[in-house]
Parts: C-alpha cells; sequence; structure tokens
C-alpha cells in the first residue's frame, strides 16, 4: 500500500477508538490530512493509539 493509503487507515482506526460512533462523513478530514503528510498522519495516529492504550505513555 502507498504511504497516504497507510497513514489514512491508521488515522481512521485511532479515531474509531476515540469516537467508536463517528460516522465516515464525520471523518472526510482524515482522507485530506493523510494526502497533505502522510508521515505526521502516521505519527499522530501511532501518537493517538498510545493515548488510548491502556498501561501506555502517549
Amino acid at each position: 500500500m502507498h504511504p497516504p493509503v497507510l497513514a489514512h487507515a491508521g488515522l481512521l482506526a485511532a479515531l474509531a477508538q476515540l469516537v467508536p460512533g463517528a460516522s465516515v462523513d464525520q471523518l472526510q478530514f482524515a482522507a485530506r490530512l493523510a494526502a497533505a503528510d502522510s508521515e505526521a498522519v502516521g505519527e499522530l495516529a501511532a501518537f493517538l493509539t498510545r493515548a488510548v492504550t491502556p498501561g501506555s505513555r502517549a
């Protein structure tokens, strides 16, 4: 997969953990972010995942 696609998927997964009831329409910004700077989005997704994972340090 291309880096923007992986970053987008990672960000969507992290956001889905934070807001389980979020609809696709509410998360359209994630694709724009991933296209703009996939490396930063990947880092954001990793940070958010650590933030919501019990016992991990964000």
